[in-house]
């Protein structure tokens, strides 16, 4: 977790010229034009706007501690919270409110947020993120032991994510899914899902899945 947004009193993006609340709602914009993600972006322009980062960044680190799949799901959902609900994710309430979905008890998650290992582990991505000289998001790093590795900065289309992936490494192979029935499994895995990410997991042509 990267931490894009300490706070708007300390956040400045030179290249996208976003420095505040609204001109962040632009960006979205841009971005789910890009991507044919669906994004409401008027959270950016309600009371409701989200404060910081920090704090999903913190709680998806707390529900790493129910392990990878509980992780995976929570961090979507904080991502449908703001993204399509328009909920503000710096507010404790809803980010223990998101655990339900996540397959987390309340009351474990609540202790693993509020416990030192989930602040430390935030404080280990920050630390890998200034290492790899990370100052704007998306920023997907990948690498293996030994000395290689790549950096991927801003949205990248499906493709260019998976020659990254076989240039770092070779032996890895694309898994796809397969079926009517691996199709409705999935969506019904994640609950929404777009049709984008659909044609990209099952290595069909997006005009042939069904919208979001």
């Amino acid at each position: 977790m990267g931490g894009l947004l300490s706070g708007w009193d300390r956040y400045h993006d030179p290249v996208n010229e976003v420095h505040n609340p609204g001109q962040m709602a632009v960006q979205w914009r841009e971005v789910g034009a890009l991507t044919g993600t669906p994004i409401d972006p008027s959270i950016w322009r309600t009371a409701d706007a989200p404060s910081s980062s920090y704090p999903a960044c913190l709680a998806v680190k707390a529900a790493e501690s129910f392990g990878p799949a509980v992780a995976e799901t929570y961090l979507r959902r904080v991502r449908e919270a703001v993204m399509l609900e328009g909920r503000d994710v710096s507010r404790p309430d809803v980010l223990l409110d998101l655990c339900v979905a996540a397959g987390a008890e309340p009351a474990a998650f609540e202790a693993a947020l509020e416990g030192p290992e989930a602040t430390a582990a935030f404080r280990d991505d920050l630390t890998e993120a200034r290492y790899h000289e990370v100052r704007r998001f998306p920023t997907l790093v990948l690498h293996r032991s030994g000395p290689m590795g790549l950096v991927l900065v801003g949205c990248r289309p499906y493709e260019a994510l998976e020659e990254a992936v076989t240039r770092i490494a070779p032996d890895l192979q694309p898994r796809r899914l397969e079926g009517a029935a691996g199709l409705a499994q999935y969506a019904a895995d994640w609950g929404r899902v777009t049709a984008h990410e659909l044609a990209a997991n099952f290595g069909i042509a997006s005009g042939r899945v069904p919208g979001d």
